[in-house]
């Protein structure tokens, strides 16, 4: 039967004695630990000599108590145990078929190399084929896959190794603490959002900016009147029976373009208006005459 797959926010507990582990299944662990959205553990206990700590990783399917734990710790069995969000990129990571650095076996799609002599797998590959290596009786030199150096190429002297665990040593001083919460997330967008809203106010439009444009939809057209306007314009002036009106400004005691005040008595000492010649009788009715 199919399992549905839930989204699970891994923390990295830190501070547990070995010997405190060796008698508790990862089971009870996660159980003692207090915890009540753990999915999954896994313990990571190193096997170098003198290292007394161990690690192990739980997976919590609550975002909410996966931040609670990174900011206030867990208690496991009397003991205050810090806690993390875990992070790969702070430990290098070699890959077992091509050797390189940066990624692991699983993921790799690299053709599978020999440690030994940097030349294609022996036989099925692995400790098998790495035991078929010629290297084993000196008539082909050692080559590392890395740095092509004359050693094998899991030897922690190598200099690509060296560079691989400064780098996570340097990426370990600005790993994450906590977990942000998707409303704090969306929540710092907003205040983003506000402040390019702020700094933007005092732009100026494209009319205030005097760029001889307006904005029409998503188009813009030059100021000023349609074409199909201008051309109804002029149609109309080509009409004989379309009249025009004319405007004589006072000049004196006489009105430019007629015969003074005594011929237009019946005219206001403002503007007099005259019908253009060929104007019909209807034409000045309309204009007033």
């Amino acid at each position: 039967m199919a399992k549905e797959a839930k989204r699970t926010f891994a923390v990295l507990v830190k501070g547990m004695l070995k010997r405190d582990l060796k008698d508790v299944t990862e089971a009870v662990f996660g159980k003692e630990l207090g915890l009540t959205s753990v999915e999954k553990v896994k313990y990571r206990i190193p096997t170098t000599e003198g290292v007394t700590r161990a690690t192990v990783l739980v997976a919590l399917t609550s975002q909410e108590e996966a931040k609670k734990v990174c900011e206030e710790g867990a208690v496991w069995r009397a003991q205050m145990l810090n806690c993390e969000p875990y992070c790969p990129a702070l430990q290098a990571t070699q890959c077992y078929k091509c050797w390189g650095w940066g990624h692991t076996q699983r993921f790799c799609k690299k053709t599978a190399l020999c440690p030994r002599c940097g030349t294609a797998a022996h036989g099925e590959g692995g400790r098998a084929g790495e035991a078929q290596c010629p290297t084993h009786g000196n008539t082909v030199p050692l080559r590392c896959t890395s740095c092509t150096g004359k050693h094998p190429a899991w030897v922690r002297w190598c200099p690509e190794a060296v560079k691989a665990r400064g780098a996570a040593r340097e990426a370990y001083h600005f790993r994450p603490r906590t977990f942000e919460l998707a409303s704090q997330q969306q929540q710092q967008q907003r205040q983003q959002q506000q402040k390019i809203q702020h700094t933007f106010q005092g732009v100026p439009t494209l009319e205030e900016a005097g760029d001889g444009f307006q904005e029409v939809g998503s188009r813009k057209r030059p100021r000023g009147r349609p074409p199909g306007m201008v051309a109804g314009q002029g149609e109309a002036g080509r009409d004989p029976r379309q009249g025009k009106l004319t405007f004589a400004v006072r000049d004196g005691t006489g009105l430019t373009g007629g015969q003074g005040g005594a011929a237009n008595q019946g005219a206001t000492a403002g503007l007099v208006a005259a019908a253009t010649p060929g104007t019909t009788g209807e034409d000045v009715g309309m204009q007033g005459a």
